[in-house]
């Protein structure tokens, strides 16, 4: 190939021998380039077969026992998960929050059946909604996941709730027997329970919406009185709000 090059590049020179010369640098430069693709293709080849493939099997279940479903946690919680297969061993099991592997569980005995708990510290993660998933594996590498449970993190909380009447303020006159009475609440996590007081008597206490009902006035002497609701979250943080009224038809002057 250099003796080639060498006598073509040798003047004088016509439209042959330069065909000849790029021509020879051409094969040159591409014998090379060839070898090194098809080298790192057989390369790619070599890697993706070592590479583990779990493929989904239908015949594996897994299940998130606890927590369940909208559960309120915080602090250290234990998340217990079983999986099972009829027709091989689980060899191991994995649990993710919010798609971030949390642990790998391998089953020291491998069976059919396989249950275990993993403790988790949720306040190293976000107050609000989190998803908790896990995934079951068999003895050739195949897997399936659970249904996703969705778990409400109410850690470090100090936020207090808000609460109002929506139809008393100060003031007001109340004329009849009974009147209806409705709270507005609300919490950057959740209320957990609505207390509504007539002069420091509990009247009624609520767990969920709505938070409404109606209030006996008729055995309330005239005069003034206040009406109060509390609201309390999951963390136990409470906030109250007090209304003042009069019981009794108001006065009118000229």
């Amino acid at each position: 190939m250099l003796e080639l090059i060498k006598k073509t590049i040798e003047p004088p020179y016509n439209a042959r021998d330069l065909y000849s010369i790029f021509a020879a640098l051409f094969i040159m430069l591409l014998v090379p380039l060839t070898v090194l693709e098809s080298t790192k293709a057989q390369d790619d080849r070599t890697s993706a077969a070592t590479l583990p493939i779990q493929k989904l099997n239908q015949d594996i279940n897994v299940d998130i026992t606890s927590p369940r479903n909208n559960d309120l946690v915080k602090g250290s919680v234990d998340v217990s998960v079983e999986a099972s297969n009829t027709k091989d061993n689980i060899s191991s099991i994995s649990l993710y929050l919010n798609k971030k592997l949390l642990a790998i569980v391998k089953n020291p005995s491998p069976t059919n059946v396989f249950a275990t708990r993993v403790t988790i510290d949720t306040t190293k993660e976000k107050n609000g909604i989190q998803s908790l998933i896990a995934y079951g594996y068999n003895s050739v590498g195949e897997q399936n996941r659970s249904s996703s449970v969705s778990i409400n993190l109410v850690n470090l909380d100090t936020t207090l709730p808000s609460v109002s009447f929506s139809n008393l303020k100060d003031g007001d006159y109340l004329s009849n027997t009974s009147f209806f009475v409705k709270v507005i609440a609300n919490d950057e996590t959740a209320i957990s329970s609505i207390s509504i007081y007539l002069d420091k008597t509990l009247l009624r206490q609520f767990s969920k919406i709505p938070y409404e009902t109606f209030i006996d006035l008729s055995k309330t002497t005239p005069g003034n009185h206040v009406l109060s609701a509390k609201a309390i979250d999951f963390a136990g943080n409470e906030s109250t709000v007090n209304v003042e009224f009069y019981k009794g038809v108001k006065k009118i002057t000229n």
